[in-house]
């Protein structure tokens, strides 16, 4: 028995038998978005890298600024028009997955003085990052549907 819902996102009306009922949305959105979070992990994977040529290069405090910037532009370009972004905590988890996970792994085995000279680095400087980058992609979303009604 088919079911005609209306998806949350786009809007448009679509069938199901029950199988994506449960998510309100669209299969093409779905997809969407769960392409999103493979796209924000592997970012987060290149972090790492990016993070560790710069902070071995330059020292730490070009690393934390590389580090601001990378995930501040990855964020705000993963939830452009998205004017809920700053309330998806799935996809900011997803990209700061491997920063949080190195963390917890440099609390076990490291020293102190190596934990509190880079764990901000580490943890601190990408999570607010990210969450201001969901926060301008909500703001700019919000004023590009503003000026379009």
């Amino acid at each position: 028995m088919e079911k005609v819902h209306q998806c949350a996102k786009c809007g448009k009306e679509y069938k199901t038998n029950g199988h994506w009922a449960n998510e309100k949305m669209c299969e093409e959105c779905f997809v969407s978005r769960t392409s999103r979070h493979v796209i924000a992990f592997f970012l987060g994977l290149l972090s790492f890298l990016v993070l560790m040529f710069v902070g071995e290069t330059y020292g730490d405090p070009k690393a934390a600024a590389v580090a601001a910037v990378y995930f501040f532009v990855c964020q705000f370009l993963l939830s452009l028009d998205n004017k809920a972004a700053h309330r998806n905590w799935t996809l900011m988890l997803a990209l700061n997955f491997v920063t949080i996970i190195l963390t917890i792994i440099m609390v076990i085995g490291e020293k102190w003085p190596t934990i509190v000279s880079q764990a901000p680095i580490f943890l601190i400087i990408p999570c607010t990052a990210t969450y201001l980058g969901a926060v301008m992609a909500s703001l700019s979303a919000k004023r590009k549907k503003g000026r379009r009604s």
